[in-house]
């Protein structure tokens, strides 16, 4: 299930670093509250000797000027966020401290809430179509000759892709205790081309890519791809998915244009100038 929320600022801009998904993860873990965000922090859900989070959030959705120069991006107007998750818990919670709280801070940015949309979107048959609205990381640890690690990021058009985020999907639904058939898997088809993403997350470089997704495979693994992310890394904001054609939050322009502007669109596009998060 999704909650598609949109805020609006107190004092606008909202002004954040260019890399602020530890920003927006502090948020995501703080309208749990205490007693899930613990559990789900520090415990997990375990698969073997995996740990899943279960729960996957989109980047900030809104009209944003970037300032490279000063390393920060600024966004004018309401925003939207779209937090995903298949665990009853952490979903009631979100909606419980939104609603109760009425305001939230993102770093230093104070923001009234102003819509909470419950949304169940599901997969139709043993097809997919989605948009992916952070972006989506697929990754394997490898070791050198001389044993030690390194992170190797994998893109569409390469067989680990597909092979990496039909495992991930695996792990997931054995997390929930649901019973995954030996030949389950998914295939996943980009549409178009994808575009790369380099993020730093608390010091660490991360490569994904943003774009469109046919996927094919079991139901009950597809439903996973929008309730808990596509792809790695999702409770540090990556790989949140919506059905596209989606309904999911569409920020308003602004009554005057501003320079070097964007709007973020629900299925990932760009209007106005093609500015980045990157």
């Amino acid at each position: 299930m999704q909650l598609h929320l949109t805020f609006h600022p107190v004092v606008s801009p909202v002004d954040l670093p260019i890399h602020h998904n530890h920003i927006l993860q502090g948020l995501v873990y703080d309208l749990m509250g205490p007693r899930v965000s613990d559990f789900v922090h520090n415990g997990g859900f375990r698969t073997g000797r995996r740990t899943m989070r279960l729960f996957a959030f989109s980047r900030l959705l809104g009209v944003y000027h970037m300032d490279k120069a000063a390393g920060r991006i600024r966004f004018q107007g309401d925003v939207g966020l779209i937090l995903a998750s298949p665990i009853d818990d952490v979903l009631t919670q979100w909606a419980t401290s939104l609603a109760g709280k009425g305001k939230a801070m993102l770093g230093n940015n104070e923001l009234e809430i102003v819509r909470i949309g419950v949304e169940a979107p599901k997969a139709t048959g043993n097809e997919l179509t989605v948009s992916a609205l952070s972006p989506v990381v697929v990754y394997s640890t490898l070791y050198r000759q001389d044993g030690s690690p390194y992170t190797c990021y994998f893109e569409p058009e390469e067989p680990a892709f597909n092979r990496l985020v039909s495992l991930n999907l695996r792990h997931k639904a054995e997390a929930l205790g649901r019973i995954v058939g030996p030949e389950d898997s998914v295939e996943v088809r980009p549409l178009g081309r994808c575009r790369r993403v380099i993020l730093r997350y608390k010091g660490a470089v991360i490569k994904g890519v943003v774009g469109d997704f046919h996927l094919s495979g079991p139901s009950y693994l597809l439903d996973l791809v929008l309730d808990a992310g596509l792809g790695a890394k999702n409770s540090q904001g990556f790989g949140l998915c919506v059905p596209r054609p989606s309904m999911a939050y569409v920020p308003r322009l602004p009554k005057t244009g501003a320079p070097q502007a964007a709007v973020e669109r629900a299925d990932g596009a760009t209007d106005a100038a093609n500015v980045n998060h990157e």
